[in-house]
């Protein structure tokens, strides 16, 4: 069978993107806190039956929180430039904004 030039040629399961650089970090919980972070450890244990991967555990409860702030969601939006818009001198002498996809390591 010829395939017509404007046809895709991709598979609907693509090859994973490749994963954002981690950078390990330190800091102090309290330890009802941490508590509460080791109960929900054994509780994806005992509910997948897997051992979960604290580095994932903590970029997911960052994640949800940040995109939960309302707040926080307003503000990177007036903070992170769009692409669609021009750049103005400010912007590009500004320098780059912080990426938040790093994962934290406890």
């Amino acid at each position: 069978m010829k395939k017509n030039s404007a046809e895709t040629t991709e598979l609907r399961i693509r090859p994973l993107p490749t994963p954002p650089e981690k950078q390990k970090i330190a800091f102090k919980l309290p330890r009802p806190t941490l508590s509460k972070f080791d109960a929900y450890l054994a509780a994806y244990a005992d509910i997948y039956g897997v051992e979960p991967d604290r580095d994932f555990i903590v970029d997911r409860i960052f994640t949800s929180f940040f995109e939960s702030d309302h707040a926080f969601v307003a503000y990177l939006k007036r903070e992170t430039p769009h692409p669609d818009k021009k750049k103005d001198k400010k912007s590009v002498l500004g320098g780059e904004n912080a990426v938040l996809g790093e994962s934290a390591q406890i």
